[in-house]
């Protein structure tokens, strides 16, 4: 379903307030390859944060 598309004189409250009550209405199952995906999505960010803090503190010791 397209909130916006379908009731475009909503404001982006009123459609996050939609979206937020049909991811409610899902079961468990439905929702799942989603968690799955932001779980996944989670770990790459927090591993790129890592090398990317790596990086910082090497280029640090290389500046003194």
């Amino acid at each position: 379903m397209r909130v916006w598309a379908e009731h475009p004189d909503m404001t982006p409250g009123q459609v996050g307030q939609i979206l937020g009550e049909m991811w409610h209405a899902q079961t468990a199952a439905q929702r799942a390859p989603y968690e799955r995906m932001a779980e996944e999505d989670k770990a790459r960010y927090e591993a790129e944060v890592r090398e990317w803090q790596a990086e910082l503190e090497r280029r640090d010791a290389e500046a003194r």
